[in-house]
């Protein structure tokens, strides 16, 4: 499960299960959101245990 979330307010923005974590997978992701949202987004990934 991958979620995007903006940081300064926390607020989930997606969240989604995907088959592969290459990199297309994720920048597609990444686009998507950006696109909803209208603002651009910095690509950071950080995993939580």
């Amino acid at each position: 499960m991958w979620l995007i979330r903006e940081v300064l307010s926390r607020e989930a923005c997606l969240a989604r299960a995907l088959v592969s974590s290459a990199s297309p997978a994720l920048a597609n992701l990444l686009r998507e959101v950006s696109a909803e949202l209208g603002v651009p987004v910095q690509e950071r990934i950080s995993a939580i245990h």
